[in-house]
């Protein structure tokens, strides 16, 4: 029975490459052409699934080039329970726009325009028409929408998950041949272990990943919904001592008898992310607030992060520049 399970996710992955590479080859030679905005686009993606840390680096993108540029943030709105097209406010719920867009815009709260669209171009025409001042638009997660052709594109890999040896789907993680990410401008890998940093001609740059906490050393509870429960997991044992943990699916919204579960769990401090949080400080009461540690996951470059910038604003405001001219 096993084998025939391998076999069948073997041919599976067979045929997915070969539509894949179709629909590439489509593009690469034109048969399907691509939109390009005149709005300088960043798509930020990777070539597995899982987590690679993409929304940690838009809120990084963000931080370090809101003073300098008016942004908008294109996302698919992952786990939203709605598929339209959403201009994210104050109004919006969580239900509508999902837990990442709707933690970062708690984050941000003004300044910065975020969009919900499965359709990135559409979400691009809509910024468009309706944002005229917006002269750099940032993409979470758009490295396979050919349908859009960016302006410079940024390829994550997790050190955790290497794709050298990986598989296509469903037999691995692979949404596309690795060869692939060579149409990216830059190839960054992340959630590199500080200790662990060497050079490595594959990536033009490496981060690791830092939290963010006020004190550490003692027991809680951990829980979490994200790609990798485990690899997060590892990592909060180097400062707390785990001595229960709760796994969920990512993007998972919570049940009020989970949540409960977990609350009537002992006394210990719980553990958890800023993804999860802004969830299930949703079905508790105030009361409970402070027996959760939040724990926010934020990127480092371990070399050469002003490099990177000033190679990132440089195209940017090039892009400008020759728009002014042509203007």
């Amino acid at each position: 029975m096993q084998f025939i399970k391998i076999a069948l996710k073997i041919f599976l992955a067979f045929l997915y490459g070969i539509g894949v590479e179709f629909r590439n080859f489509l593009y690469d030679f034109k048969f399907i052409k691509s939109y390009k905005s005149k709005i300088y686009t960043i798509v930020i993606g990777n070539i597995t699934v899982g987590g690679t840390g993409k929304s940690p680096f838009i809120r990084f993108l963000i931080r370090n080039l809101q003073n300098q540029y008016k942004i908008a943030v294109i996302s698919r709105g992952f786990g939203r329970k709605t598929k339209s097209l959403q201009a994210v406010n104050s109004n919006s719920k969580l239900e509508e726009i999902g837990d990442e867009i709707f933690d970062l815009f708690s984050e941000i709260n003004e300044g910065i325009i975020i969009i919900c669209s499965n359709d990135r171009v559409e979400g691009i025409k809509f910024i468009e028409k309706n944002y005229p001042e917006i002269n750099l638009i940032l993409l979470d997660d758009g490295f396979q929408h050919r349908n859009l052709l960016p302006h410079f594109s940024i390829i994550l890999e997790s050190y955790y998950q290497p794709t050298n040896n990986d598989c296509l789907l469903p037999l691995g993680k692979l949404r596309e041949p690795t060869f692939r990410a060579k149409r990216a401008d830059l190839q960054i890998q992340t959630k590199v272990p500080s200790l662990n940093f060497t050079e490595n001609d594959k990536f033009d740059f490496k981060t690791t990943q830092k939290y963010n906490f006020e004190k550490s050393g003692f027991q809680v509870i951990l829980v979490s919904g994200l790609a990798d429960n485990q690899q997060f997991m590892i990592e909060m044992k180097k400062y707390f001592f785990i001595e229960k943990y709760f796994f969920f699916n990512d993007h998972q919204f919570y049940l009020p008898n989970e949540i409960e579960n977990i609350l009537s769990h002992n006394s210990f401090p719980i553990l958890t992310t800023t993804k999860d949080w802004v969830k299930i400080k949703e079905i508790i009461t105030p009361i409970h607030f402070k027996r959760f540690i939040v724990v926010e996951l934020e990127i480092e470059f371990l070399k050469e992060k002003e490099l990177f910038l000033e190679k990132l604003t440089t195209k940017i405001n090039q892009h400008l520049a020759s728009s002014m001219k042509n203007n």
